[in-house]
């Protein structure tokens, strides 16, 4: 049904006169699903534009953008928004992404030490499922182990780190820690 979204969407938009980021982040998501990047990604960047002080939903346009290959205005719309709310592990964790997407692995180890100090557990849990999410199985490790270290025993931490290793075909690990 994206081609009748697709049709609402651009109402929608037009009685808005173009002004409401979140019905340009919607019509966005469509347009990608209708693959339509180019509509997808001139309508995400109008909707970071109309919303340059909302960290979440640069955070939002930041990760569709990521998901769907323009990893570059990814890391802008993300920087944005980790500017704005520097604590926030969802951003941080997708900026760490973003960032290893566009080569800067300088800048992404520099946001994963500081997440992996200062993260609670729970954080950590996130940050550890977004990383296996994204591919990038060695965070979520990384995040895992950090996550088992802040709350040894915790059953969701320990299962998660096995299951990590297991995606690495690191067996003899998953094993060891179940």
């Amino acid at each position: 049904k994206h081609a009748e979204a697709e049709a609402t969407l651009t109402r929608a938009t037009q009685l808005a006169q173009g002004k409401d980021p979140q019905t340009l982040y919607y019509l966005s998501q469509v347009e990608f699903a209708l693959k339509k990047s180019n509509t997808g990604l001139k309508l995400a960047m109008q909707a970071t534009t109309l919303a340059p002080d909302n960290p979440q939903a640069l955070y939002s346009v930041g990760r569709l953008l990521r998901e769907n290959s323009f990893s570059a205005e990814a890391v802008q719309a993300l920087n944005k928004a980790h500017d704005l709310a520097p604590t926030n592990v969802a951003i941080t964790t997708e900026l760490i992404l973003a960032d290893l997407d566009q080569q800067r692995a300088s800048h992404a180890n520099t946001l994963l030490g500081t997440l992996l100090q200062s993260a609670s557990y729970d954080d950590l849990i996130q940050a550890g499922t977004r990383f296996g999410e994204g591919g990038r199985n060695e965070l979520a490790v990384q995040a895992f182990q950090h996550a088992v270290e802040v709350q040894p025993g915790a059953y969701d931490g320990e299962f998660n780190l096995a299951f990590s290793y297991y995606r690495q075909r690191e067996f003899a690990k998953a094993l060891g820690v179940l």
